[in-house]
């Protein structure tokens, strides 16, 4: 995808929703300049706990998806950052109902809702989790449910 393809996205958009990282706020002053955006403390990252901020290769014996190790560390396990991720996603699907909207977050929040939907597709979810992906998913506002539709990936992967 150039960058063309990638403003004709950002043309339909109506609202950009983002993680509380100086990190998302600057992707979205490069990517959509000129649209306003809603943060949300849910989007954040995998909480790791104490382990925040110290080398993975501190915790490389822990396998994905790390069991209690963070929860033991004061952070969370994979239900609750799965949890906590489709709740906020079904609360901004359900406020701004029939908008297109932009979700900026990092890599393991996406990798979890994407997992939680994509069990069931014939698509798969790529190995690695490129500084540029987009996942597309329409939200079913009759039985609340999330489908699907592709993965868009950018030139820089």
């Amino acid at each position: 995808m150039l960058v063309n393809d990638l403003i004709k996205i950002i043309y339909y958009l109506v609202v950009v929703i983002l993680q509380k990282l100086n990190r998302t706020k600057n992707t979205i002053k490069y990517v959509a300049p000129n649209l306003g955006f809603k943060s949300f403390v849910e989007l954040n990252e995998w909480n790791f706990g104490s382990a925040e901020s110290v080398p993975a290769i501190k915790h490389e014996h822990i396998k994905f998806p790390f069991g209690n190790y963070f929860v033991e560390l004061g952070g969370e396990n994979q239900q609750q950052v799965r949890s906590r991720t489709k709740f906020i996603m079904n609360k901004i699907a359900e406020e701004d109902f029939n908008e297109n909207i932009l979700v900026v977050s990092h890599g393991r929040i996406l990798r979890e809702f994407s997992g939680l939907h994509l069990l069931n597709s014939k698509v798969e979810r790529p190995k690695n989790m490129f500084n540029c992906i987009v996942f597309k998913f329409e939200y079913e506002t009759t039985n609340k449910t999330w489908k699907f539709v592709e993965i868009i990936k950018t030139d820089t992967n």
